[in-house]
């Protein structure tokens, strides 16, 4: 399975400024949302080793719906793409993105502390 969120250009453009689409009333909030999607890589992971398609779907679920709030467009899809996954218990594809959104949140947390606004 070829997973189309790993392609070279799919995180280009919002990788150079990944909060330019963030409401400003929300960037305070910014750190704490991305510990938490580090903490649901670590549960999501758990979750797999278990065969837990249920948990993993209620967390995909989840991300799907906080993404575009927050302006993070790419997470909504990781969350959606990690839903399908999950319900066609697709082990295999549940751990590809869930390694997606490890290294988004990884790739979020160090563009944050590098900002000089941050």
């Amino acid at each position: 399975m070829k997973n189309p969120l790993s392609q070279p250009d799919y995180f280009e453009d919002v990788m150079e400024d990944p909060f330019q689409n963030v409401p400003s009333e929300l960037r305070h909030l910014i750190p704490g949302f991305i510990d938490r999607r580090e903490k649901e890589v670590c549960e999501l992971f758990l979750l797999l080793k278990a065969k837990d398609f249920v948990g993993i779907g209620d967390i995909a679920h989840k991300l799907k719906g906080v993404g575009t709030g927050y302006g993070f467009e790419f997470l909504t899809e990781i969350g959606a793409q990690l839903e399908l996954a999950a319900k066609n218990k697709d082990q295999i594809g549940v751990g590809e993105y869930v390694e997606e959104l490890a290294r988004a949140a990884s790739e979020l947390k160090g563009s944050w502390v590098l900002r000089e606004d941050a």
